[in-house]
C-alpha cells in the first residue's frame, strides 16, 4: 500500500493502521538519546517539586472543546 492509497482511507482507518504499525515495533530497538533521558529526568524532578502537574484525558478534551 502506498501513501496515495493510505490517504484514501478514513481517518479512523488510518489511526487504526498507526496502532497496528506501532505494535510491530520492537521496543528493545528504540534508541533514546542522552538528551531525551535528561529531559525526562528534569520533568520528573519538576513534578516532584510541584512545579508541574498532570491532566486527565477528560480534562484535556474538555479544554480543547471549550477553547473556541
Amino acid at each position: 500500500m502506498d501513501i496515495k492509497e493510505i490517504n484514501k482511507l478514513s481517518v479512523k482507518q488510518r489511526i487504526s493502521m498507526i496502532g497496528e504499525i506501532w505494535e510491530t515495533i520492537d521496543r528493545e530497538k528504540i534508541q533514546v538519546t542522552d538528551a531525551q533521558k535528561l529531559e525526562v529526568r528534569e520533568r520528573i524532578a519538576r513534578y516532584k517539586k510541584g512545579e508541574s502537574k498532570f491532566f486527565t484525558w477528560e480534562e484535556i478534551k474538555h479544554e480543547i472543546r471549550n477553547a473556541k
